[in-house]
């Protein structure tokens, strides 16, 4: 269970208004009626930043951005009705990755992103959750083409082949090796 620093804040003076006169005949309801009463007025003002952080938060996941841990602990406190969509965004967003990294050629990688934007297209996303996964599929795209791994990579496979055939062979196992 999860204490708000702000109900332990409202809840702190009344506690200690409660120490200081022992002999209050104060009951119980009084005082849990007293932080109902303080802790909805804060909430309504406390409500508006929430509300326009988590709409932030949304916004960047909707604009093709991966979240922080910091944000999505944020989503996990205090929207986690929408937790589950998020984290079936973040791994949709992961298997893009995956599939581009085993591709064995830029041909590959290409291939491999437009199959999956076929997939978001034919799926039965509502529109906005398609544009949203277009978006991840362009930067993720965009970010694995910047990379090393890539740049690695041969352009097709006819230079793959290429450039195994042009290692020098020194055994029937190298020749073997080559073709697989």
């Amino acid at each position: 269970m999860v204490i708000r620093s702000s109900f332990v804040e409202q809840m702190a003076p009344v506690v200690t208004k409660k120490r200081q006169q022992p002999t209050s005949t104060t009951s119980f309801s009084t005082v849990v009626e007293q932080l109902l009463r303080r802790n909805a007025q804060s909430s309504a003002s406390n409500e508006t930043s929430t509300d326009e952080r988590v709409q932030a938060i949304r916004a960047k996941l909707d604009s093709g951005k991966t979240l922080t841990p910091s944000e999505l602990l944020y989503i996990r406190l205090n929207d986690p009705q929408q937790l589950s969509a998020i984290e079936q965004t973040m791994r949709e967003r992961r298997m893009m990755e995956m599939m581009m990294r085993m591709a064995r050629t830029k041909t590959d990688v290409d291939m491999a992103v437009v199959r999956t934007s076929s997939a978001i297209s034919q799926s039965s996303m509502s529109r906005e959750q398609k544009d949203a996964m277009q978006k991840h599929l362009k930067d993720v795209q965009k970010n694995y083409e910047q990379s090393e791994e890539y740049a690695q990579k041969p352009d097709s496979p006819l230079d793959e082949r290429h450039t195994r055939s042009t290692k020098r062979v020194t055994s029937y196992a190298d020749v073997l090796r080559a073709y697989r």
